[in-house]
């Protein structure tokens, strides 16, 4: 008998050490969070900047009425060429038109039944600025139904001839 009330005893003691602990910690990150301290401006400002900056990838497209925009998230400086493959569906979308934006000489060098391979080579060593619009694609889709078209294989060259593979991120038509 004496043993278990040992037992009991300590059981108690064990449960309010928890509770006392649990309390105590919630208290700590109620006032992390929600207390005017810098930890808590700085945990605010990067949850607003990660709901505005959701292109994590190097190069994005962005849909327009009936085109999409390639353009870069960050800064590619010394561009030399840069090349990219697009993925599609060619029974429903088909691509009308490429147009460079950035003084850029396009060489569109092959088109298979679902990729189309596109180099970009520049005069003179360029460099995009976050944000730039790369070059648009002109597209035409044969019935109203959602399309995805993928970029795959991306990446620039620099002028000392060094290759960078780029991030990409593929967009719904």
């Amino acid at each position: 008998m004496n043993i278990l009330k040992k037992y009991n005893k300590t059981k108690k003691i064990n449960n309010l050490t928890i509770i006392w602990i649990s309390l105590v910690l919630a208290l700590w990150i109620n006032f992390l969070i929600f207390g005017n301290s810098n930890f808590q401006n700085n945990l605010k400002s990067n949850i607003l900047e990660s709901e505005k900056n959701q292109n994590i990838s190097d190069i994005f497209l962005e849909k327009n009425q009936n085109d999409i925009t390639l353009k870069t998230s960050k800064d590619i400086n010394n561009v030399d060429s840069l090349s990219l493959s697009l993925i599609y569906n060619p029974e429903n979308v088909s691509i009308t038109e490429i147009i460079p934006k950035l003084n850029a000489e396009i060489i569109k060098t092959w088109e298979d039944n679902w990729i189309t391979n596109i180099i970009l080579n520049y005069a003179e060593n360029y460099n995009i600025k976050k944000q730039d619009k790369i070059l648009t694609i002109k597209l035409k889709k044969k019935e109203e139904k959602t399309e995805n078209i993928n970029i795959i294989n991306s990446n620039f060259t620099d002028k000392s001839w060094e290759t960078f593979e780029l991030t990409n991120k593929w967009i719904t038509f």
